[in-house]
């Protein structure tokens, strides 16, 4: 969390970005807390969608489709699942999208 608040400082967006999913990893997979994986991660994907970072978004996608998955909320899953699928065939990423499916 004081990394978030020296990149905030700095107006770093991307880096930012990352420390949201970083925290949203940290929620979803050490101090199981869904809720707030979920906030952290949404927080990433407004942040890289705005910065226009297809690659970081599908990331973000993946991952709250994981933590989607985990609180038992399939509609969500899929439709995380299908963004990052969308965003990694607009990359032609095909080892991330085969990961996304």
């Amino acid at each position: 969390k004081k990394a978030l608040a020296v990149f905030k400082e700095m107006g770093d967006q991307s880096s930012i970005g990352f420390v949201y999913n970083k925290l949203a990893e940290d929620y979803f997979k050490v101090k199981p807390d869904l809720k707030r994986a979920a906030n952290h991660v949404k927080r990433a994907l407004a942040i890289f969608q705005e910065a226009r970072d297809p690659q970081e978004e599908a990331n973000s996608w993946h991952l709250l489709a994981q933590i989607q998955g985990a609180d038992r909320d399939v509609e969500g899953a899929v439709a995380s699942v299908t963004n990052a699928r969308s965003l990694c065939q607009f990359l032609k990423d095909h080892t991330a999208e085969g990961k996304a499916m």
